[in-house]
């Protein structure tokens, strides 16, 4: 046992920032290359998966946004063997530290191998062990 965490330390946990569907997408592929790895999805909504195209249309016929739901955050988080920290916030990345500085429960995550904002707006933010 002690062994399995010494490698999945070795390799670096990944630290996604977002559960739309790039930070859902990012999570799964890298899941398929690596069944191992840790994986912590940051993010500040509920990390429940609806198609955002539906929205639209949600709207127009008035439904809650829990019927948009198919699959909750939790559900996702099983079937991809990750952490799921939702309804957290991302209040910065200190570079120099390595670490992902966050509120709602989690103050900082040490020592990520990469972080990847599954953003399309400023840079992206990764670094390599």
């Amino acid at each position: 046992m002690r062994d399995e965490a010494n490698r999945n330390d070795a390799r670096g946990r990944v630290v996604i920032l977002g559960a739309g569907l790039a930070g859902l997408t990012v999570a799964r592929e890298l899941r398929k290359l690596d069944r191992e790895r840790p994986i912590t999805v940051v993010t500040r909504d509920d990390g429940h998966f609806y198609p955002k195209p539906s929205l639209s249309n949600a709207l127009a016929q008035a439904k809650a946004p829990d019927a948009l739901v198919t699959t909750p955050g939790p559900a996702i988080a099983a079937q991809l063997g990750i952490t799921l920290r939702a309804r957290t916030r991302v209040r910065g990345i200190d570079l120099r530290a390595r670490a992902v500085r966050t509120t709602e429960g989690m103050k900082v995550i040490p020592n990520p191998s990469m972080v990847l904002p599954a953003v399309t707006e400023g840079t992206a933010i990764c670094w390599a062990s």
